[in-house]
């Protein structure tokens, strides 16, 4: 709970001022306000609340006079919130109010400091978000099933095209056709990266549980190596794996750290010069309860106002000659190995270059 540290002369400087109206009109302009109000005082207790506010939040006037508004906003438990308003900062949460009717209603809640006839307080605006978080959720559902409704024919093309190269005489006779085939299983397969990238960021955003399992180090990266081999191959880069004999076994979500390394390593293989090499490494000190991952290219690096939001969302270089994507492998390697307990992070290799590095947690013994 907030605690009223400094002098109400000291704070009144920092809120907004309304004193200079009369008492009597400003209830007025409180109470018919269209947006649910509260007032509280510096220790949050609730001073007045106007007839919206008691609509919205489904709690009779006497009922929250005296309350503390952590009963509505439990998230305001945690010091950070008021420590904002202390220093006269505007606080602005979304989330779920608790109201009277034993659900809990979907909020935007703005709060400020205000000075009011010599005496300081916080006013609450409640706005009631239901219609948008419900729009957001059919979205949301919507976009789902359209990713997984397009895997399956997708998946279906793709085997399809791979018999279809199986079959092709490997000679001179279909080399034309041989080509057409492999850059249509080239895309096919980009394609259904890219939704199963979209799934996962969605998966991880949704705070879903991970499908963790004892996996080898050794084992996700060949893996990964193998769907990228073709491109590095057509670049001629060279893929040189560096891994320790001795790694311990971690516990992992499979499929998303293999995701992980290969956006890496297909991030390095994109920005890498022709003729040179990628190389992918580890780091597993004895009695270390983490593994580092450590993935290396050859090319310009990563410009210094890049370097603090490149796993952002939709974050992309942008310099002539960069490749184009939509700017998600990052972020989610980030979120993945956030989700992990790990840490990823980059760094410039003197005399040109990116490496990138994340830990993963070692399996625990059983």
């Amino acid at each position: 709970m907030m605690k009223a540290s400094d002098s109400g002369a000291d704070r009144a400087s920092a809120g907004t001022t309304v004193g200079s109206l009369q008492p009597e009109l400003f209830q007025a302009l409180f109470e018919e306000c269209a947006d649910a109000l509260l007032i509280t005082n510096t220790h949050g207790s609730i001073l007045s609340a106007n007839r919206q506010a008691c609509a919205l939040l489904g709690y009779p006037r006497d009922t929250l006079i005296g309350q503390n508004i952590e009963m509505i906003h439990p998230e305001l438990r945690r010091n950070e919130p008021w420590e904002t308003l202390l220093r006269g900062g505007e606080l602005n949460l979304r989330g779920l109010a608790r109201s009277g009717t034993g659900r809990d209603l979907p909020v935007e809640v703005r709060a400020r400091r205000i000075a009011y006839n010599d005496r300081e307080v916080i006013e609450w605006i409640e706005h009631d978000i239901s219609e948008q978080v419900r729009a957001e959720e059919v979205r949301e559902e919507q976009l789902a099933m359209v990713f997984h409704d397009l895997r399956s024919p997708l998946g279906n093309v793709i085997s399809s095209l791979e018999m279809l190269a199986a079959a092709l005489p490997q000679d001179e006779s279909c080399a034309d056709l041989n080509m057409l085939v492999d850059i249509a299983l080239r895309s096919g397969r980009r394609i259904t990266h890219l939704l199963s990238q979209l799934l996962d960021i969605r998966r991880l955003e949704a705070n879903q549980p991970l499908e963790l399992e004892p996996v080898t180090l050794q084992h996700l990266v060949q893996e990964a190596v193998d769907q990228v081999g073709p491109t590095a191959q057509s670049r001629h880069i060279d893929l040189r794996i560096c891994l320790p004999t001795d790694l311990p076994e971690l516990n992992l979500d499979h499929d998303l750290i293999q995701r992980v390394i290969y956006n890496l390593l297909d991030n390095a293989i994109k920005h890498t010069r022709a003729y040179t090499n990628v190389i992918i490494s580890a780091e597993a000190p004895p009695g270390a309860d983490k593994v580092t991952v450590i993935v290396a290219d050859n090319g310009p690096g990563i410009p210094p106002e890049y370097q603090a939001t490149i796993f952002d969302k939709y974050e992309r270089i942008k310099r002539e000659g960069a490749p184009k994507g939509m700017g998600l492998g990052l972020a989610l390697c980030r979120m993945a190995v956030k989700a992990h307990g790990g840490h990823i992070w980059l760094e410039n290799t003197p005399g040109g270059g990116a490496t990138f590095k994340f830990t993963l947690p070692v399996a625990p013994p059983l």
